[in-house]
């Protein structure tokens, strides 16, 4: 004969193992995706920033490509500076006057978007949205998952020669 309470212990205990390791692993995953939608977000922000500082040197503005994802203009070292998004990178390129090797500089910042829009004569807004890759997430259920971070800023160009 079996007995029921020598039985129900080892099962009870099993299925609260079950439980307690399936929270976990859930809480694992779910704090790894946080730290990559964070990740995201915080380089956009850092992208923006980056290119304000870059941005509030414009003298002149020579070119913003139909798309908006190029830029290129004179800065008030009279220097030519084009940013533009490759792939999943941003990359600034500096010709100056004298020299006649630009410098380029390549940022790995997992870009999927930028944008530069001419909202007035003294205003230039700039957009980065920075996606992760599926690879990235700890994946529950096979998905393939992406996190994306968005940043905008509206820059008032105060060394813009109007004329």
């Amino acid at each position: 004969m079996i007995q029921a309470d020598l039985i129900v212990p080892p099962i009870v205990a099993g299925f609260l193992m079950l439980l307690f390791f399936g929270v976990k692993s859930f809480m694992m995953e779910t704090s790894i995706d946080s730290r990559v939608t964070n990740g995201m977000q915080e380089t956009a922000n850092i992208v923006v920033d980056v290119l304000q500082e870059e941005l509030k040197q414009i003298s002149s503005i020579e070119e913003i490509d139909s798309s908006g994802s190029l830029v290129r203009f004179v800065n008030t070292k009279q220097d030519t500076v084009t940013i533009r998004k490759i792939e999943r990178k941003i990359e600034l390129i500096t010709r100056r006057p004298l020299i006649e090797q630009p410098d380029t500089l390549t940022y790995d910042v997992s870009l999927e978007a930028l944008g530069f829009v001419m909202e007035s004569a003294t205003f230039l807004r700039v957009m980065v949205s920075t996606a992760s890759l599926p690879e990235q997430h700890a994946r529950r259920n096979g998905s393939d998952e992406v996190s994306r971070g968005f940043a905008e800023r509206r820059i008032y160009l105060r060394n813009l020669d109007l004329d």
